[in-house]
């Protein structure tokens, strides 16, 4: 019920806005330039793996954290 009543009012499922809230965080992190490695910037927004972190940064973005710093 309450998968159902989130997708309504925001239109995604609960997962998706999570995922989607830590990477535009991950991305303003970047922007500002508060972090040294991509395994910090992972830990940051609440990813242990930084390779997960990195597979999820890059299908949303299309490129990579480290590329995006450049």
């Amino acid at each position: 019920y309450f998968r159902k009543i989130f997708i309504a009012k925001f239109g995604t499922n609960p997962k998706n806005y999570i995922i989607e809230k830590r990477i535009l965080h991950a991305k303003s992190i970047i922007d500002s330039g508060d972090f040294t490695t991509v395994k910090e910037l992972a830990l940051a927004v609440g990813y242990k793996d930084p390779l997960y972190f990195g597979k999820i940064f890059k299908k949303h973005f299309g490129i990579s954290p480290i590329e995006m710093n450049k």
